[in-house]
C-alpha cells in the first residue's frame, strides 16, 4: 500500500510541474487511478474501499506541495519588471562562489520581500566569499534553455529554478556592505577550499584537479579535453556529487571491509566514511541527497532484505521531494541518485549468477554494482543526453574498482600534509592510480566509436532493449525461486 500512496505523491507532484490545464490534470488523475485500481484489486476490496480515497489524497497531497514552494518562481514578482534593465540591489552570497573559466559564480539572496534569488556572475578574479552581503549593479535577465554539444535542449530554468533562482545578474560593480551569520556553514565552506588548496600543492595538474573532482565535486579545475573523455566513456559520474557516485564507491568500500573484517564491524565505518564525506565537501543539498542515497543502500546491504530496503528508498525519496518538489523533474543528479541506488539494491543478486565466473569476490561484487547502476539509469542517461556511450561498461569496469582506493590516498594525502615528509608517499601512489584513470579515459575516450548520439527510434530500442533484460532477471529470479520451492518439497 505505502509503494502506491508514494506513487502517487509523485504523480501529483509531476503534473502540477508539467503545467497542464485543470482538465488534463483531472483525466490524467483519474485513469491514474483506474490503473492503480485495475492492477491492484485485491488491496482495494480488503481496505473496503479507503485506499482509493488515500490514493487521491496523496496525489493531492503532492501537488499542493508543488504548488506552494517558491510561487514566486512561477508568477510575477517584484523583479519582473526589472527584468534586462540595469539594477541596483542589496544581496546576500548563499553559497561558495563557483569559479568558472570565464567568470565567477554565486548564488544571491536578494534583500526584498517576495522577490526570488538570482544567479549573480562576476568577472572572474573577484574574490567574493559564502556570507557576504553586497550591494551590486548589474544587468539583469532571465536565463535561456540552449543546445548541448549532443544536439539535446538543456532546460538550463528548470535547472536554476530548482535551487531557487530565476533571473540572473550580470554584475558590472559591487561593493561589501557586510556578513550575515552563518557560522557552521562558513567552517564548512573554507574547510573544503583548504582541502583543495592541500591537494594542488601536492599534485601536479590535471591529476590535483581530478582528485578536487573525485573527493569533493569541484569539476572548475578540469580541462574541457579531459571531461569530454570522461562523458565519451560514460564515466562523468565520478566527478559528480550524485549517489551514482557515492554509492557505488561506499558499496565497494563495504564490501572490502565485509572481506577484510566481517559485515558486523564493517558496517559503522562505512556509515561515519559517508558522513565525513558529506562534511568534506561542504555538506551542501545534492551531497546530502547523494550521502541519503549511499547509505540506503548501506542499510540494504545490512538487513539483507530488499523489501525494507526500497522501503528507506522510497521514504527517503518522499522526504527530499516533500521538502524540495522541483528535484522530481528538474533535478537530473537526484534523478540519477533515485535510479542509481534502486538499481544497487534489486539488480545484484540477481544477476550474480550470472557472473560466477569471476572468482575474486571484490571484483565480482564491483562488477555487479557497476552493471546494476547502469541498467538502471541508461534509459534516463539516453532521454535526457541524447548520447550512447558504447564503451561505457568496460570502461567503468577498468576505473571503479580503483575509486576507493584513490578516495583513500586523498584522504591521506589531506591528513599528512603538515608533514611533508610524509605526504609525499601517499602522493605518489595517487599520482600513479591518478595517471592510470587519465590514461585509460584518454584511450578508451578517442575509440572512434566510443559514443554515439542517438536519436528517437535509437532510444525506443535501446530503452526496449533495458527493459526486456529487465524482465528477464526477474522472471529467470522467479522461477529460479518456484524450483527451489519445488525441490524442497
Amino acid at each position: 500500500m505505502w509503494y502506491i500512496l508514494f506513487s502517487s505523491f509523485l504523480f501529483g507532484v509531476g503534473i502540477f510541474y508539467l503545467s497542464l490545464s485543470l482538465f488534463w490534470i483531472l483525466v490524467l488523475s483519474v485513469v491514474f487511478s483506474i490503473g492503480v485500481f485495475y492492477f491492484t484489486k485485491k488491496l482495494f476490496i480488503t481496505k473496503s474501499g479507503l485506499s482509493f480515497v488515500f490514493i487521491i489524497l496523496f496525489l493531492l497531497v503532492g501537488f499542493f506541495r508543488a504548488s506552494i514552494f517558491k510561487p514566486e518562481l512561477f508568477h510575477e514578482d517584484p523583479l519582473s519588471s526589472l527584468e534586462g534593465e540595469e539594477v541596483e540591489m542589496s544581496v546576500e552570497v548563499l553559497n561558495y562562489p563557483a569559479r568558472k573559466e570565464f567568470s565567477l559564480r554565486a548564488k544571491g539572496g536578494v534583500d526584498q520581500a517576495g522577490a526570488p534569488d538570482v544567479l549573480l556572475v562576476f568577472e572572474r578574479d573577484v574574490e567574493v566569499d559564502f556570507g557576504d552581503k553586497l550591494f551590486v549593479r548589474g544587468i539583469l535577465k532571465e536565463p535561456k534553455n540552449f543546445e548541448t554539444d549532443q544536439g539535446k535542449e538543456f532546460d538550463y530554468i528548470g535547472y536554476l529554478k530548482k535551487d531557487g533562482i530565476k533571473y540572473i545578474l550580470e554584475v558590472d560593480s559591487y561593493e561589501k556592505v557586510g556578513e550575515f551569520r552563518a557560522p557552521i556553514r562558513k567552517v564548512l565552506f573554507r574547510f573544503a577550499e583548504n582541502l583543495k588548496s592541500q591537494i594542488s600543492e601536492v599534485l601536479p595538474e590535471p591529476k590535483s584537479s581530478l582528485l578536487n573532482a573525485i573527493l569533493l565535486g569541484d569539476r572548475d579545475g578540469i580541462p574541457a579535453d579531459i571531461r569530454d573523455s570522461f562523458i565519451r566513456t560514460g564515466t562523468i559520474h565520478i566527478m559528480a556529487l550524485s549517489g551514482y557516485n557515492v554509492s557505488i564507491i561506499l558499496d565497494s568500500v563495504l564490501r572490502f571491509g565485509e572481506m577484510t573484517f566481517g559485515l558486523r564491524y564493517s558496517f559503522l565505518p562505512a556509515i561515519i566514511i559517508s558522513i565525513l564525506f558529506a562534511t568534506m565537501v561542504g555538506g551542501g543539498a545534492s551531497v546530502v541527497r547523494a550521502t541519503i542515497m549511499a547509505l540506503t543502500v548501506l542499510i540494504a546491504r545490512k538487513i539483507g532484505r530488499t523489501y525494507d530496503a526500497l522501503r528507506a528508498l522510497s521514504v527517503a525519496v518522499f522526504i527530499m521531494v516533500l521538502v524540495n518538489p522541483m528535484i522530481l523533474i528538474y533535478d537530473l543528479s537526484f534523478q540519477l541518485s533515485a535510479l542509481a541506488t534502486l538499481g544497487l539494491i534489486i539488480f545484484p543478486d540477481r544477476l550474480e549468477r550470472y557472473f560466477k565466473w569471476i572468482k575474486k569476490k571484490f571484483l565480482r561484487d564491483t562488477v555487479l554494482a557497476t552493471i546494476s547502476a547502469q541498467i538502471a539509469v541508461l534509459p534516463l542517461l539516453l532521454i535526457k543526453t541524447g548520447t550512447f556511450s558504447v564503451i561505457s561498461l568496460p570502461a567503468n569496469i577498468l576505473i571503479v574498482p580503483i575509486l576507493p582506493a584513490v578516495m583513500l590516498l586523498g584522504g591521506v594525502i589531506i591528513l599528512f600534509s603538515i608533514f611533508p615528509l610524509i605526504g609525499f608517499l601517499p602522493a605518489f601512489f595517487a599520482n600513479i592510480l591518478l595517471s592510470y584513470l587519465l590514461i585509460t579515459v584518454d584511450i578508451l575516450g578517442n575509440i572512434s566509436f566510443a559514443s554515439i548520439r542517438t536519436n528517437l527510434l535509437i532510444n525506443a530500442v535501446l530503452i526496449f532493449v533495458v527493459l526486456f533484460i529487465i524482465f528477464r532477471i526477474f522472471k529467470n529470479k522467479k522461477q529460479n525461486t518456484l524450483t527451489k520451492g519445488v525441490l524442497l518439497k
